[in-house]
Formats: C-alpha cells, sequence, structure tokens
C-alpha cells in the first residue's frame, strides 16, 4: 500500500469522526481537489482537506470549537509523496483555555519520529505541538492513528459555555491570521489556482476568521 493510499484510508476515517451526530455540511466553491466542512451542536467549524498533486498528497484536518466554548483548536497535517512520507504535525493550540495534551496518546505507545522545526509564524501552537518527520509507512501510519485517535477525544471534550465569546473570537482569529503567513502552503496553492483563488480560498475555506460581528459583542 503506498503513503497515497495510506493517507487516503485515514482521510475518510477523520471525515466520518467529525460527521457523526448532528454535523450538517457546509456548502463551499468547488475547487481541483477534495474539501469537505461542517458544523454540528459539538464545533463551529471542522473542515477535511485532501489537496493532491502526482507528487505529493496533504492531508489537513482543522476543528474549531464554538464562540462560547474556550477549549483549543484541533489541526491536524499529513505531508507525504507517494512512497516516503515527508511531514506530519498536530497540536491542539490554545485559544482561551490551553490543554497540556501529549498524555492523551500514552495508550497509543506512540514513538515520535525525528523532529522538524517549527516555522517562524508557528507562534500560535501549544508547547506540546508535534512536528515530526515519519520514515517510512508504518510512522506515517502510526501517526495517523494518533491523530484520529486524538480528535475522537477532543470531540468529547468540547462543551458549550458561558465564556468571553469576543475573546475566544481574538484567539481563534490570531491562529487563523499566523496559520495564513505560511507562506509555503500559499506557494503551493497559488502555482495551481493562481494568486487570486488562493487568497479566496485561505481567507474563506482554510482558515477564515470568525464572524466579524462578534467582536461586537460582550
Amino acid at each position: 500500500m503506498s503513503c497515497f493510499d495510506i493517507v487516503d484510508k485515514y482521510a475518510q476515517e477523520f471525515a466520518a469522526a467529525l460527521k457523526s451526530r448532528d454535523a450538517q455540511s457546509i456548502k463551499i466553491e468547488e475547487y481541483p481537489w477534495k474539501n469537505q466542512l461542517w458544523s454540528s451542536s459539538r464545533y463551529r467549524r471542522a473542515h477535511v482537506e485532501e489537496f493532491s498533486t502526482p507528487a505529493i498528497k496533504v492531508l489537513h484536518v482543522t476543528v474549531f470549537p464554538h464562540l462560547s466554548d474556550p477549549s483549543p483548536i484541533f489541526g491536524f497535517d499529513i505531508v507525504t509523496g507517494v512512497n516516503k512520507p515527508a511531514g506530519c504535525y498536530f497540536d491542539l493550540s490554545p485559544s482561551l483555555h490551553s490543554w497540556k495534551w501529549r498524555h492523551i496518546l500514552e495508550p497509543m505507545n506512540l514513538e515520535l519520529p525525528k523532529g522538524k522545526t517549527i516555522p517562524d509564524w508557528g507562534t500560535c501552537f501549544s508547547d506540546e505541538f508535534i512536528a515530526v518527520a515519519p520514515k517510512d509507512e508504518k510512522q506515517l501510519e502510526d501517526l495517523l492513528i494518533s491523530g484520529l485517535y486524538l480528535l475522537r477525544v477532543y470531540l468529547q471534550r468540547l462543551s458549550i459555555m458561558r465564556e468571553n465569546k469576543k475573546e475566544i473570537a481574538k484567539c481563534q482569529r490570531y491562529y487563523c491570521e499566523q496559520q495564513r503567513s505560511n507562506q509555503k502552503t500559499r506557494q503551493i496553492l497559488e502555482r495551481m489556482i493562481g494568486a487570486e483563488r488562493t487568497e479566496k480560498f485561505m481567507t474563506e475555506i482554510l482558515f477564515p476568521d470568525p464572524p466579524e460581528a462578534v467582536f461586537g459583542s460582550p
């Protein structure tokens, strides 16, 4: 089984975890690769992106809590070639609250591969952010299994609370601003769809700011 096949398999599992219960699909403009978005009573917005070219495949998953929920933001990314993985990145990035979360993975007995450098724009990540380079298909699959396990636990812990929506929205907006400054992602997308559509995709689909109206709320 190629790395592409492994990622395709687990992309379906991530989507299934997010679509359970009362999730409602969010309709978006079509792009040359697969994007699925949902909202539900558990989260404000979730996105599974499956980006691929003949040379690389990217699985990108984010979950943004409701703006009354101070829980962190879930993020998971896998980048791989057909037969050689390139990188895996995941985190529960701080919002109004932050979680110590690596202990959640202890039942998985995950052996982390060699670490990768955290980018300069990565100030939105927690101090437990994982950035590693899997060396083979087994490590790639182990990381996908662990990311899926973390997602399922995370979803169970989300809750609707009466926290300050404006402060939570500021935290989520900062996360999106930092992610949109990732020039490597922007350059890859621009080569495929051009600068104008890339800007639209990054600001409206990939990392959209919370609704502007909330910033005028108490």
